[in-house]
């Protein structure tokens, strides 16, 4: 029986899911397109371009690549980003990379992404597993308590701590409280915030990562936020302790315009309006609760 080449079955597929016109309650964040600048959405295959001198490069930008890095960064109040194409999955990839060093011993939560793992394998550094906080009730793993940690860097001599934060069923340790663990012992703080790029804009919301100490926390923009698929954030602390972190960023090449065009334009609305759209958010859940 031969192949039937007139066929294109993800392309099928895709059309067929697509034209149930159902209502999106999952990931990426911009719901089908309805957050998507109205232009780029018309133009998203005009705007499918590789790194072009117009356009700029991800691995030394130089211009409009450089000028959005430097906005996200004032955006979500953090003294550098860096523009991810590859998820938070390249994110966490690149802190493990930049951060630890081959047999450095890192507390890492038990329920953290594989991205993490990827990473400490890589670099060959060495996980210390932290289990963390079991919900009996409801049958899932929230985040890392304190007093566990504490203990982990009395006995280890961990220099760095890898947490998820948020989890993936939406809760959150004491960020604080692991915060000033890691300034207590002179480690490194390191999140894992795909699902948080949203902290940072309301005061009700948890605290955002990214401005708690951490040395370096990634957020998938696209899970949460009105970013393309794949379109991610790693926000970094340049203090000369921590200098270095996010410089060798794994990316594709060429680089993603879409999804870099996306956030830039995404940006702004989330910037200066990102506490009214959370509030509308927040009413409509509790309508609907």
């Amino acid at each position: 029986m031969g192949f039937e080449h007139s066929r294109a079955p993800l392309f099928e597929s895709l059309r067929t899911f697509v034209e149930r016109d159902q209502a999106p309650f999952y990931s990426p964040g911009h719901k089908g397109g309805r957050t998507i600048d109205p232009w780029l959405r018309e133009n998203i295959a005009a705007v499918d371009l590789n790194n072009l001198p117009d356009t700029d490069t991800l691995h030394c930008p130089e211009g409009p690549i450089l000028e959005a890095e430097r906005l996200i960064a004032d955006a979500w109040g953090v003294p550098q980003s860096f523009l991810m194409v590859q998820g938070s999955t390249g994110g966490n990839i690149a802190v493990a990379l930049t951060a630890l060093r081959p047999d450095e011993p890192v507390l890492v939560a038990r329920n953290a992404h594989k991205s993490v793992l990827a990473g400490l394998v890589q670099v060959g550094a060495r996980p210390v597993w932290l289990e963390p906080r079991w919900d009996a009730e409801f049958g899932v793993a929230h985040g890392l308590d304190a007093a566990v940690v504490a203990r982990a860097f009395e006995t280890t001599g961990a220099t760095a701590l890898w947490a998820l934060h948020p989890t993936y069923y939406g809760t959150t340790g004491d960020l604080a409280a692991l915060a000033d663990l890691c300034r207590r012992y002179g480690a490194r703080l390191l999140l894992d915030g795909a699902h948080s790029p949203h902290f940072a804009f309301h005061p009700d919301l948890p605290t955002p990562g990214e401005q708690s100490g951490a040395a370096a926390t990634v957020h998938s923009v696209h899970k949460i936020l009105s970013g393309l698929s794949q379109a991610a954030v790693l926000h970094v602390d340049t203090a000369p302790a921590r200098r270095g972190i996010g410089t060798a960023v794994p990316a594709t090449n060429p680089d993603d315009q879409p999804a870099f065009c996306d956030h830039g334009v995404g940006r702004p609305g989330t910037a200066a309006d990102g506490a009214r759209r959370t509030c509308l958010a927040r009413r409509h859940a509790d309508q609907g609760a």
